[in-house]
């Protein structure tokens, strides 16, 4: 396998370093700031006599060489050195297959022996004149640049703020200069959003303006213009729509707005005068810039060229200041880009598109508005793989304006991701879907700065014939994530996993990784097929260390992916793919192995493992060293091995050097070197020296590491519930009766109709009372349905049609037990562990509980009569009693309702809501 993996990088590398031979006919040109286009570009500096030395421009070396070609004087590679400075460019620079060289000869573009040429997609702005007070205006027109439209501003090489409100705040760059929106309108609008009336100034021109908002499920933000705003409603209409409709408490800002020009580093363009507004942070004796470009470099081939672009090099560059892509290669072959700087671009830094064998390499890549390297391809032909490589890069403080991005993202077949370092992104480090990539070596940590669900590496399979990656020898810690439960308290970490294998990602094998510290668990599998996970280490991560989740087989997309299996002309190539033609009769989450893994753990109410729907026949568990640091683990192993699964793991300490340190060597007498696992170099893990590097040693930004977030804290209305008290107990027998409930009177039901964001759109109702008759609580719950879609009966939460009531009882205003009690369209009950608690107090508090269920034509309803003594309730006294319930709804569209939406799990009550006994 070793050999496989090293194939094609070292042919990309040995075209990369083929600047080192010498070819007899291979011409030598220079470029220099200090040049003129019509000298021959011979020499790297003027002569003596002023009438000879290198070019001034990138464009005439490139016409050069053709020209060179078209009197036959080269047919090889070439080389361009160009000299240090700065180069402000007025147009992008372009090559295109008139410009390729040769296998083995490239043409290059590198900087000269020790010296930084810094390529600049924008324009020098001088000029600027008091304004009023510390701000000052320039009249673009007065330097001949009347009409210029951009969204970024340079000052020193640091990109500035546009004109916003709330004022940026450098000491709490993520979470803090936030408004949060008082509520939605209507139904769940994607176009308009209430605000506090008073909070906005009444500015003059506000279709200037822009809405900078994380919408809904807070996955990514959107930035949308502003249409209207009416201050007497307080309502703000945007021209466009949001990717999720705006909740209640949806964090946002505006920006654009010339009034709102009051801080130091702010700007505000008046395009329609062509004046720019700015208040320096320092002098103006440093450079003031603008893009005027949207890509600085693309090697393409035009429309009309037959042949790929090939064997082109660019070396030692720093790429700055454009409004786009900085480089963009497109229907290239063994191209390559290395050992430069990538900086402050408003798109990515380096975005391969339909590419074969090109190589982004020793890049030092950050400050850019989407992904570091982004490689796109719609090739899914796994006998002909892309074999693109992103090696040895440093990349960090990515998506500075699109909060979707990943440092590194990934489409295709077999392209490789390795010995990266990526810290402090706003979402995924290493994104990937298509077949046959490699993601190895890398260093992922403090990342999910920004969004919540999701992952250090992501895959978001979707398709049962997206398979075949590996995921090795990573070493993934402290993903963070960024969200918050029912509209309250902000939290970080929150709500993240380490290796997520998302949505059916199937068939890929997770090798010798090791993740520490996720909010989540360290790998999760979300109703995924097939996948081979061994010998990696999962260490200390905070809600459980490792989970499968299951979409049910009734799910709307299934129906899609068997299809696809059935028509992708590769599937015989993937033999387990053939299994699946009968998968609606199976399990949607099966032949899965975990074998020979480490897993160490022991925060309170952590969990070994969270299972849900696992197809225990197919499944294979064993092998593993499982240590909880009390000596015990939790009782969520002997659900495995009731099942007869983890019966050969053993519960022993691994024994690691030095884990709080980052040092997961197993020490010589380690249980887990007996049973075969095998030591994780991690010495090879993370960037390595070489001449490709940028720079040498790397030294690490400051980040979320250094200044860890500060959440903030959303004012709510914690709702409350009343529970009226009853004469006569009530029948236990699933079916609802007014007398018994109410009248089932709407207006005094618990309304069900946030999803776990908070989200409250149009959907289905499900409503549940709450009534007590002094020694016991009742609830009832009379839940709408898809009549088109078939109910899924049975226990498995996640998977079947069930609903779950959680309970917390505070004693003395201080934590108590948090209890679960999962009710199912089945009529099977259980009382889960799930929120952390003994085993046997869950089985204790199930004794104390009846539940029954009735099933008719679009709902289904059930009943759960539950011992106050047994909750610890006393009628008459004044205690706080958290609760929350939610539905899992198979048939759609939207899987899970609650009463308040507190992320993925209903049991966290203390975010959730409170009932009184009256």
């Amino acid at each position: 396998m070793t050999g496989t993996v090293l194939t094609p990088l070292c042919t990309l590398l040995a075209a990369a370093l083929a600047g080192c031979i010498a070819w007899a006919d291979a011409p030598v040109l220079y470029v220099s700031t200090q040049g003129n286009d019509g000298w021959s570009g011979t020499l790297a500096d003027p002569a003596a006599g002023g009438q000879d030395g290198p070019f001034a421009t990138l464009e005439r070396a490139r016409d050069e060489l053709r020209a060179m070609r078209a009197r036959g004087q080269s047919s090889a590679g070439a080389t361009v050195y160009v000299r240090g400075g700065e180069y402000f460019l007025e147009q992008t620079f372009t090559l295109d297959a008139r410009d390729s060289g040769v296998e083995g000869a490239p043409v290059r573009y590198v900087a000269a022996e020790g010296e930084t040429p810094i390529l600049i997609g924008g324009a020098s702005l001088t000029g600027f004149v008091r304004s009023q007070g510390e701000v000052m205006s320039l009249d673009l027109a007065s330097i001949g640049r009347k009409g210029l439209k951009f969204g970024q501003l340079f000052y020193n090489g640091k990109r500035q703020h546009l004109a916003r409100y709330p004022n940026y705040d450098p000491d709490n760059p993520y979470a803090g200069g936030f408004l949060y929106a008082a509520d939605r309108v209507g139904e769940g609008s994607k176009t308009q959003f209430r605000f506090e009336p008073g909070t906005f100034k009444h500015w003059e021109r506000p279709t200037d303006g822009q809405v900078w908002i994380f919408p809904g499920v807070n996955y990514w933000n959107n930035i949308v213009g502003i249409k209207s705003v009416d201050h007497e409603a307080g309502v703000i209409t945007l021209a466009g729509e949001t990717s999720y409709a705006v909740n209640k408490g949806d964090r946002y800002f505006v920006q654009g707005l010339k009034e709102e020009l009051d801080a130091p580093g702010e700007w505000y363009l008046d395009a329609e005068r062509s004046i720019l507004y700015f208040w320096p942070p320092g002098d103006l004796s440093k450079r003031v810039s603008a893009p005027v470009l949207s890509t600085i470099v693309s090697i393409a081939k035009t429309p009309d060229q037959a042949d790929w672009v090939q064997d082109i090099e660019l070396r030692g560059f720093t790429f700055e200041g454009c409004d786009g892509t900085a480089v963009t290669m497109t229907n290239a072959r063994r191209c390559s880009i290395t050992a430069s700087t990538i900086r402050n671009a408003g798109g990515g830094g380096v975005t391969l598109s339909a590419t074969k064998e090109c190589l982004v390499a020793g890049n030092d890549i950050y400050e850019v508005g989407s992904s570091g390297v982004a490689i796109h391809s719609g090739n899914r032909n796994p006998t002909a793989p892309d074999n693109n490589v992103v090696d040895n890069n440093y990349i960090h403080h990515i998506g500075c304006f699109s909060k979707t991005s990943s440092a590194v993202s990934v489409s295709g077949v077999r392209n490789w991701v390795r010995h990266n370092l990526i810290h402090d992104t706003p979402r995924i480090a290493i994104s990937y879907n298509g077949n046959d990539h490699v993601i190895e070596y890398n260093h992922l940590r403090h990342m999910n700065l920004e969004t919540q669900d999701s992952g250090a590496t992501y895959c978001l399979g979707r398709d049962w014939t997206n398979r075949g990656h590996v995921v090795r020898y990573n070493y993934i810690h402290d993903t963070l994530g960024y969200g918050r439960h029912g509209g309250t308290q902000w939290h970080s970490p929150f709500f993240t996993f380490g290796i997520y294998l998302d949505d059916w990602s199937s068939g890929q094998h997770v090798y010798g990784n090791i993740v520490a510290r996720s909010f989540l668990a360290g790998i999760d599998v979300h109703s995924g097929r097939d996948n081979l996970i061994e010998n990696n280490i999962i260490y200390d991560c905070a809600q459980e260390q490792m989970r499968y989740q299951e979409w049910p087989t009734s799910h709307r997309m299934l129906p899609d992916m068997l299809q696809k299996v059935l028509d992708w002309p590769f599937s015989h190539l993937y033999p387990a793919l053939a299994r699946h033609r009968d998968a609606v009769a199976d399990s949607t989450q099966s032949y899965n192995t975990f074998q020979r893994n480490i897993i160490s753990y022991g925060r309170p109410g952590s969990r070994l493992y969270a299972v849900s729907g696992l197809d225990w026949d197919t499944t294979t568990h064993d092998n593993n060293v499982l240590w909880h640091w009390s000596g015990k683990p939790d009782s969520s192993l002997d659900r495995m091995r009731d099942h007869g699964l983890d019966l050969n793991s053993v519960v022993a300490d691994p024994l690691f050097v030095d884990p709080e340190n980052g040092d997961f060597t197993l020490r010589p007498e380690s249980p887990a070197l007996k049973m075969g696992f095998e030591q994780i170099p991690q010495d090879k893990i993370g960037p390595y020296e070489s001449h490709l590097r940028a720079t040498w040693p790397i030294v690490e930004a400051p980040g979320a590491r250094e200044h860890p977030h500060q959440p903030v804290r959303v004012e709510r209305k914690v709702p409350r519930y009343p529970v009226a008290r009853v004469k006569e107990p009530i029948q236990v027998d699933g079916k609802l009766e007014p007398g018994e409930w109410l009248g089932l009177d709407p207006a005094k039901a618990m309304l069900l109709q946030e999803d776990p964001s908070g989200d409250t759109g149009k959907r289905p109702v499900s409503r549940a009372w709450l009534v007590h008759d002094g020694t016991s609580l009742y609830v009832g719950l009379l839940n709408e349905v898809n009549p088109q879609a078939p109910l899924s009966l049975g226990s498995r939460w996640g998977g079947d049609d069930g609903a779950e009531v959680c309970i917390e009882v505070l004693r003395d205003e201080k934590p108590g037990l948090t209890f679960v009690l999962q009710g199912f369209a089945s009529g099977l009950f259980q009382s889960t562990d799930h929120a952390g608690i003994p085993t046997a107090e869950a089985e204790r508090l199930g004794r104390a509980t009846q539940f029954a269920a009735q099933v008719g034509e679009g709902w289904w309803s059930g009943e759960w009569c539950v011992s106050l003594d047994a909750l610890g309730i006393r009628p008459g006294t004044k205690q706080t009693i958290r609760f929350n319930i939610g539905v899992r709804k198979t048939g759609g569209p939207t899987p899970w309702i609650t009463w308040v939406g507190t992320g993925a799990q209903n049991w966290l009550v203390a975010h959730a809501g409170e009932i009184f006994l009256e």
